[in-house]
């Protein structure tokens, strides 16, 4: 049931629709279009025309996977106090992070290299920097395991919602208000200012001599969470309002991983099971990188039934979510049998982990190896070299068409000549490459 999957990830109609694939958005945050976007448009001048989209996609989630290691060495139960510079490297990091995902698309239309692998690799770089982020400002603000899971949960929730809105709607929408934009901008911020200042402001309380700065912080991002789920709700609705039943089921996948991450991060009370206070807080970042990468996974094979125009099996795409059930029976069965967990937890959480990261790559790199054999292009490089390049050269600023989006053109034509529909083969408008 578990195996790795067997067979093509994408068929024969999902390669014509890989060749047929416009990507759409819709950004109306006005910190994108006034701060961020000016600051990825000034680095991705320096940026030298060889160096491929994917790579920039890349080197950013690297930045924020050293962040993740060093809140990991210095705050391991989420509740430490970090030495400062560990605040202001996460913070450079998440900056780097943000500013490299908006460069990587403008390095794509830059050098005319967009193709639908882009936002596969964009958004699966996004998927599981969503946990790297959240675990490193949870830590930052010293929540400990369950708040975390509560502040990571309207991010899982937002990503999750986005990604179904865009699969029935065929356009990715963030509001004024949204994760990548705002919300990361505010994380960094709000970490670097914990490096200046000490991280113990945030746990003063402000009202009723219990809530704190951090629960406003929280409670701000479930407000502004719950109003972006209603925006989703409200876009898909209107787009297919009688297929929104069925859309709604998908649903189970989300509330699937969020019941099973909750019976791992709400512990238990101590009248119940005395010996539970200990297992409550076992190895947050364990819990939260099984959670992350089976997360990622899900989204993963979403956006790729998006883009291929497949549909959306949810046991097949989702069955590994297992691997959550598992850390799950092991804690309740022995916590109610005999007071304590039948096998290690962390032994069991980091088997699954294990597992779950063996799934994850394994799906990556067969989409990655598909996708590029359709489109007859390179993951991490330009397939067409240095000619490419010149070619893009005497193109940028004059409204001409690169080498690859003239050839991509020309098959749209000849699928057109028999009959294959051809929305659009130039990409344009794709995120990168």
């Amino acid at each position: 049931m578990l195996g790795l999957p067997r067979g093509r990830l994408v068929s024969d109609q999902g390669i014509e629709a890989l060749r047929t694939y416009q990507y759409k958005s819709a950004n109306y945050s006005y910190l994108y279009a006034h701060v961020n976007k000016p600051i990825a448009t000034f680095f991705v001048k320096l940026t030298p025309l060889s160096i491929a989209p994917n790579t920039i996609t890349l080197t950013g989630l690297l930045c924020s996977v050293a962040a993740y290691i060093a809140m990991f060495l210095y705050c391991p139960t989420l509740t430490e106090t970090a030495p400062t510079w560990v605040y202001v490297f996460v913070a450079v990091c998440l900056f780097s992070y943000q500013t490299l995902d908006n460069m990587d698309g403008q390095q794509a239309r830059r050098t005319g290299t967009s193709t639908p692998l882009g936002q596969l690799f964009d958004h699966g770089c996004d998927a599981l920097n969503l946990t790297l982020m959240g675990v490193c400002f949870a830590g930052t603000l010293q929540l400990g395991t369950p708040l975390s899971f509560v502040m990571l949960l309207v991010g899982y929730t937002e990503f999750w919602l986005a990604t179904w809105d865009e699969y029935h709607t065929g356009e990715l929408y963030m509001g004024q208000l949204s994760g990548p934009d705002e919300g990361l901008t505010l994380t960094f911020m709000l970490t670097l200012l914990t490096g200046i200042m000490g991280p113990a402001f945030w746990h003063k309380p402000l009202l009723f001599d219990t809530l704190t700065l951090a629960h406003m912080v929280i409670g701000f991002g479930v407000v502004t969470g719950f109003a972006t789920a209603l925006t989703h709700f409200g876009r898909v609705h209107r787009a297919n309002v009688t297929m929104f039943r069925h859309a709604m089921g998908q649903h189970v996948v989300w509330v699937s991983f969020t019941t099973l991450l909750a019976l791992l991060c709400v512990p238990t009370p101590a009248s119940l099971v005395p010996a539970a206070a200990e297992t409550a807080a076992a190895s947050p970042f364990l819990v939260f990188s099984l959670a992350g990468t089976t997360f990622a996974y899900c989204v993963g094979r979403l956006i790729l039934s998006h883009v291929c125009r497949q549909y959306f099996a949810l046991v097949q795409n989702c069955k590994v979510l297992v691997l959550l059930l598992v850390p799950v029976l092991n804690r309740w069965v022995g916590l109610l049998v005999s007071g304590r967990a039948v096998l290690s937890e962390n032994a069991v959480l980091a088997a699954c982990l294990a597992v779950a990261a063996l799934m994850y790559g394994h799906v990556a790199v067969r989409v990655i190896s598909e996708v590029t054999d359709a489109l007859d292009i390179y993951c991490f490089s330009n397939k067409h070299g240095s000619a490419h390049n010149a070619d893009v050269e005497a193109h940028i600023g004059s409204g001409g068409r690169s080498h690859l989006e003239r050839r991509l053109s020309v098959k749209g034509r000849e699928r057109a000549d028999t009959g294959v529909s051809n929305a659009s083969s130039t990409y344009e408008d794709a995120p990168m490459a």
